[in-house]
């Protein structure tokens, strides 16, 4: 599976120097860019200058997404991407060194571009929040509630009314106290909301954006490792979605979301850290040959009294990664605890009402009594 036969649109800050990175390289030479406008530039869209001018720190933004999604270099036999036969409409929106919210307009011309060519799988590694030039059009963490942005609402509409799946890079603000949540539009319920895990342990790595407690749903939906933010996690996922696109064409937006969702290694207690976790091939695959198959051979429940418990781990690493969680959801704190002669030692904090063990390949859910 290699994305073959899929159309993929890429809403992003610039393209420079895409037609001559070796990692690109393949799809220009088999035409594979079906078209592109510059929203920002309107009057590079139709010039050869797309590629080549340099106008902010940001134009390679949208040359490293596309690695993401798509990269391989043929001469070295590398792969970067997973969607390397995939074909692709590339729309600029976004300007690096001014932040406005005339962007989000940008964006929503874009998306509707996008949808009047029948594209129906669309990457943006991109959000809002605060940061804007003007101090004025900065948003309130109270607002990325997936209906108050222009851009949420309009990616809502794309999920509900146009069919499209759209994939959105979480947020790097995970860092920031004075923020921490993810941006707009991964706000939005029917987008598909990528955070970032750590490479060995797939726990949420320090930058990636965390769902807001006051949703009545989970963001982010998934995660999977990223070293250099939440922008390149989201073109893995869209490399991810393709193939199963490929694999099964009849699927809808929002079948495709759950499948993804179900194939990942938290399934089914998934967390505003890392969302469901990290989306694993061989389950989705599983999946789509069987529908009803069923996660409880990954997952189960235990009870928990007190402040301690001990559970026999026999095949676990030595470090495992758990989540504390106040909730069904909502994460108070992530750590690694080291097993002990094949056990492993939860401690109970004060209001933890579940603890999630992250085996990878199984995932045990504590609930507290």
């Amino acid at each position: 599976l290699t994305g073959k036969g899929i159309t993929i649109g890429v809403i992003d800050a610039g393209f420079l120097e895409a037609p001559t990175s070796d990692l690109l390289k393949h799809i220009f030479d088999r035409k594979a860019i079906l078209d592109k406008r510059d929203y920002v530039n309107p009057a590079l869209t139709l010039s050869d200058k797309f590629y080549t001018t340099p106008e902010s720190f940001s134009d390679f933004h949208g040359t490293e997404v596309m690695s993401a999604i798509a990269g391989a270099n043929r001469s070295e036999n590398t792969q970067h991407g997973l969607a390397t036969d995939a074909q692709f409409y590339l729309a600029r929106t976004d300007h690096g060194t001014r932040e406005w919210r005339g962007e989000e307009d940008n964006w929503v011309a874009a998306m509707e571009w996008m949808d009047s060519l029948g594209v129906r799988l669309i990457n943006t590694s991109l959000g809002y929040a605060k940061g804007f030039t003007d101090p004025n059009d900065n948003y309130r963490p109270e607002q990325m509630d997936g209906h108050t942005s222009v851009i949420s609402r309009a990616a809502q509409i794309a999920a509900d009314k146009k069919g499209i799946l759209v994939v959105v890079s979480a947020g790097n603000e995970g860092d920031d106290p004075n923020w921490r949540i993810i941006s707009t539009p991964a706000d939005a319920q029917g987008v598909l909301s990528i955070g970032a895990t750590n490479q060995r342990y797939w726990n949420r790595i320090g930058y990636s954006s965390i769902g807001p407690e006051f949703l009545p749903y989970l963001k982010p939906n998934v995660s999977c490792f990223s070293l250099y933010g939440t922008s390149l996690s989201a073109p893995v996922i869209t490399g991810f979605a393709a193939c199963l696109m490929q694999s099964n064409p009849t699927l809808t937006n929002k079948q495709l979301i759950n499948l993804i969702e179900k194939s990942a290694h938290l399934y089914p207690y998934g967390n505003n850290f890392i969302g469901y976790g990290v989306p694993l091939a061989s389950r989705a695959l599983a999946l789509l040959q069987n529908p009803a198959e069923s996660n409880s051979t990954y997952s189960r429940e235990v009870k928990a009294e007190g402040t301690s418990f001990t559970i026999k781990l026999p095949e676990a690493t030595d470090m495992v990664s758990v989540f504390h969680k106040k909730s069904a959801t909502h994460v108070m704190a992530q750590e690694m605890v080291r097993m002990r002669d094949g056990q492993l030692t939860l401690k109970r904090r004060d209001g933890e009402a579940r603890t999630t063990i992250d085996l990878k390949n199984d995932v045990i859910e504590v609930i507290w009594e």
